[in-house]
C-alpha cells in the first residue's frame, strides 16, 4: 500500500483528483492480475499522474501482464517505467525475471545486473539473478547470489526456498532441506517449496515424506503437473505402480509436452507386465526428446 500512497500523493493536483482513483489504485495493486491490468490502465491513461507516480501503476501492469503470461506487454511497462526513472531499479530486476522466464537468459542477467548496478542493496535483484544462474545450472554462483539475498532480507521465504533447489542441484539434499524447513516456518503457503521438499526427500530416498510433501503442493495448486509427476516418482521406488500410473497420467495431462512423464509412466507400465503400454510410452518421450533413456 506505500506504493499506491505514492500513486496518490504524486496525482498532479491531490485536492481535485476524484476520491474514485483511490478505489483505482488499491485494485491496481491488487493480487489478481486481470483487476491490477484494467485499473492501472485507467490510471495511466487518466492524465492524473506522472513521475514517480506514473512510473509505478505501469510497473504494477507490468507485474500482472508478467503473472498473466503477457511477456512482450510486460516488458514494454518495464521499458516505460526505465524510460520515467531509469536509476529505478526495480524495473529492470522485474524485467529481469520476465526475460529469464522467456528463456533470454543473457539479456536477463544484463537487466539483474543494471538493478544492482542501481541499488547493490536490492535483495530481489540478487533473488532474481540467482534464479537465472540456478536455471542455466550455476549453482555456485545462484547459491551466492541467494545468501546475498537472505543476508539483506533474513525472512525471505522465496530466496530461502530458491537456495534449497540450488543446494539440492549440487546434491547436498539435507541442507536444501533445512532452507525449504525455514521458508515454510515464514510461509506455508507456498507450493514450489513443499514441491521442492519434496524433489529432495526423493534424492534421500525418503519415499513417505516425500508423497506428504507433494501432497501439500497439490493441496495448494491443484493443477501442479510437476508435484504430480514428483509424487508418481515416489510412488514408483515405492513399488505402488497403479498409484504412480495415476499420477503420471493427471500430469500429462495438466502438461502433455513432458518427455521424462511419458519415459517414467512406460516404465511403470512395463513393470506392471504392459509391454505395449509401456512402449507406447517410450515412442511418445522420444518423440519430444530423442535423447531420453539413452
Amino acid at each position: 500500500m506505500a506504493c499506491a500512497a505514492a500513486l496518490l500523493l504524486a496525482a498532479q493536483d491531490a485536492r481535485t483528483a476524484p476520491a474514485a482513483w483511490a478505489d483505482q489504485v488499491k485494485a491496481c495493486f491488487a493480487p489478481e492480475p486481470q483487476a491490477a491490468i484494467a485499473a492501472c490502465t485507467a490510471l495511466i491513461g487518466s492524465g492524473q499522474f506522472s513521475g514517480r507516480a506514473l512510473g509505478e501503476a505501469y510497473n504494477s501492469r507490468g507485474n500482472a501482464y508478467g503473472q498473466s503470461g503477457q511477456t512482450a506487454r510486460a516488458i514494454a511497462d518495464y521499458n516505460e517505467v526505465i524510460r520515467l526513472e531509469p536509476k529505478n531499479a526495480v524495473p529492470y530486476a522485474n524485467r529481469c525475471l520476465v526475460l529469464a522466464n522467456s528463456g533470454e537468459y543473457k539479456r536477463a542477467l544484463a537487466d539483474c545486473d543494471q538493478a544492482l548496478a542501481n541499488d547493490s542493496r536490492y535483495a530481489l535483484a540478487y533473488n532474481n539473478r540467482g534464479l537465472i544462474y540456478y536455471l542455466i545450472r550455476q549453482n555456485g554462483r545462484a547459491v551466492a547470489d541467494f545468501n546475498q539475498a537472505i543476508h539483506l532480507v533474513p525472512a525471505y521465504p522465496e530466496a530461502l526456498s530458491n537456495r534449497g533447489n540450488a543446494l539440492d542441484g549440487m546434491g547436498q539434499h539435507q541442507r536444501a532441506i533445512d532452507d525449504y524447513d525455514a521458508a515454510i516456518r515464514l510461509n506455508p503457503d507456498l507450493p514450489e517449496v513443499w514441491f521442492g521438499r519434496g524433489n529432495a526427500y526423493v534424492r534421500l530416498r525418503q519415499y513417505a515424506r516425500a508423497i506428504e510433501n507433494f501432497d501439500h503442493a497439490i493441496k495448494l495448486r491443484p493443477g501442479y503437473a510437476k508435484a504430480f509427476h514428483g509424487r508418481g516418482i515416489a510412488y514408483a521406488q515405492l513399488g505402488e505402480f497403479a498409484r504412480a500410473i495415476q499420477d503420471f497420467d493427471e500430469a500429462l495431462r495438466l502438461k502433455p509436452d513432458r518427455a521424462e512423464t511419458f519415459f517414467v509412466r512406460g516404465l511403470a507400465k512395463r513393470e506392471m507386465g504392459n509391454e505395449s503400454g509401456a512402449a507406447s510410452d517410450f515412442a511418445a518421450a522420444r518423440l519430444l526428446d530423442p535423447k531420453i533413456g539413452h
